[in-house]
């Protein structure tokens, strides 16, 4: 697409998709300096989650116009059915190694 082509809305769907992926980059950039620390479940659990992150995010921003939309529905559905129980398994995992219950 040219730069004039590029709607506002394109450029904040696009701000937004470079925000995602350095954070989802900075998330699996810690937990692969960090795995150690993890169970091998919990590892094989993030490696997946971080699998269907990036799939979902690339998705997202190599769609123009037509699929778009379901890309960026895909992402949402990522996000929201597995980022909450990534998380709580995650600090479990920690409490536990902490010897927290």
């Amino acid at each position: 697409k040219l730069a004039s082509d590029v709607s506002p809305a394109d450029e904040e769907i696009r701000r937004r998709l470079i925000t995602f992926s350095e954070e989802a980059n900075g998330f699996f950039g810690y937990f692969a300096a960090h795995r150690i620390w993890l169970s091998p479940e919990l590892c094989t659990q993030i490696d997946s989650f971080w699998g269907a992150l990036k799939d979902a995010g690339y998705a997202a921003q190599d769609s123009i116009t037509p699929h778009r939309e379901t890309s960026r529905l895909d992402c949402r559905h990522v996000m929201s059915e597995r980022c909450d129980p990534m998380k709580a398994a995650i600090e479990a995992e920690f409490r536990k190694a902490l010897g927290g219950s």
